[in-house]
Order: structure tokens, then sequence, then C-alpha cells
């Protein structure tokens, strides 16, 4: 049952809590066969006005061109793999099986799938209204085992049949892998160590686009050098091929 403004506000407020988890929404419209779609977003840094027009904007895009049957899934990336918070995941209403020219006396109907639909694409532009406001400077930022761990099922979400969107700088500064490690090693060796650690998902098949690189943390956010943003791009292509995907982007901005 869909809950009304003063639940989504309780629900709100409990998704601020370390390690909360939201409930599968919509669950009776989801399609096994339907590819997962999985929103990662990063809070481990202020969002600039920059930040908030690329993730809000993009967001909703992906949002739009989800199709009926898919999970839907909002995570964030934070400063350890075990604080991620899953803020939304829901299955995108539809009619399974031609039912609404079928069965007359069908409850699923045009018009309660669009209501359905709105009353979702509502929740998320309050989520992501809050994460925008509430996002801080954190010390480390746990990419690659957040990445592991939802890909490998802790959300729900299958290790096939994956189209993964990550909104992040996607500088790694963790227990397992430094800022000094990201820029001053191989590519090759990081990913290596990843492997050796059990620390690659599989994601056969999968298509990852991630958006938001190309600048630093520190203070209004400087622009990586050329070399910097090499290092980087190469071993986040490495690893998401490590992995299994059959396409990988990278880029500062959602033009995908």
């Amino acid at each position: 049952m869909w809950c009304g403004r003063t639940g989504l506000g309780l629900a709100l407020l409990l998704l601020t809590a370390v390690g909360a988890r939201a409930e599968l929404l919509l669950d009776r419209y989801c399609d096994p066969g339907a590819a997962s779609v999985v929103f990662m977003l990063d809070v481990t840094t202020p969002y600039d006005d920059i930040d908030r027009s690329v993730l809000r904007d993009s967001a909703l895009k992906v949002f739009d061109r989800l199709e009926g049957g898919q999970k839907f899934t909002i995570l964030t990336i934070e400063d350890s793999f075990s604080h991620s918070r899953r803020l939304i995941e829901a299955c995108i209403p539809f009619c399974p099986d031609g039912s609404i020219l079928d069965d007359l006396f069908s409850d699923c109907t045009e018009g309660v799938l669009l209501q359905e639909r709105r009353a979702l694409a509502a929740r998320l532009r309050d989520v992501l209204g809050l994460m925008l406001e509430s996002s801080s400077e954190l010390p480390r930022s746990d990419i690659v085992r957040t990445i592991y761990y939802a890909m490998r099922g802790d959300v729900g979400v299958a290790p096939t049949h994956v189209d993964l969107y990550v909104f992040s700088d996607m500088l790694e500064n963790s227990g397992f892998i430094t800022l000094r490690d990201l820029f001053a090693g191989k590519p090759s060796a990081l990913v290596d160590m990843a492997r050796k650690n059990d620390l690659v998902p599989s994601m056969p098949g999968a298509s990852v686009r991630i958006f938001g690189v190309g600048r630093r943390h520190s203070e209004g956010k400087p622009e990586l050098s050329v070399a910097e943003m090499q290092k980087l791009t190469d071993f986040w292509r490495e690893y998401f091929t490590a992995a299994g995907a059959a396409s990988v982007e990278i880029s500062p901005r959602f033009d995908f």
C-alpha cells in the first residue's frame, strides 16, 4: 500500500539512520525477466550547484526511461560499505499479458498505472531533495566494496541483467585502496588486488554508466590533472571489465 505524505516524511527521516533500508514498493509489478536498474549515489562530499543540477536531472531521466516490470534501486556510497543506505527500491507498474485489453474487469488500468508511476516519481523527487541537502564531507569513500556487495545481491539485485548508474567522483579512499594508491599504482595491479581479495562482483552483460568524475573533494573542487583523470578512468574501466560488464561509460556529466 502506498504511504501518504506523513508516512513518506517518517520514511525519509528513518533513512538518515545508518544502515536503514527501504521496503520494496509495488512488488506485485516485479518482472524477474526484466533488467534491474541500480542508481548509486555518492554522498561523501558536499554537493555544489553543479552536482545538484547533474544529479537531479540524471535521476529523473533514468526514471523516465524505465519500463514496466523493472526493479529500480537507489543506494548510497558512503565512508564504509556497511553504511550504505537503500533509499528506494520499487518495481515499475505495468499490466502483464495484455490484461487491459483481455479483461474488462481487470483492476490494472492505464489510469491506475499512471497514478502509481506519478506517485513513485514524487517519492523519488522527495528522496533526491533530502539527499541534495544532507551530503557532507567524509574522510573516506568506500566505493569498491559498496559496489561489490550491492551487485552480489545484498539489495535484492540479481548479478545479471543489471544497468548500473553511478553518480560519483570515483575517488576511492578507503582501507582497501587509498587515493594515493589510485593515482600512483598501476590500474591492472589494483584490479588484481581486488580480485585476490574477492572484491570483483559478477556482472556478466551489465551496462555501467559513471558520471560526476573529474573533480577533487577539496575546497572549490578543482579539476583533476590529465594524468590523474587517465589513471582514474583506466582503473574503473578495468575493474568493471573484470566483473564482466558489456559496456563501461565514464563522463563528467550525464550524457548517455
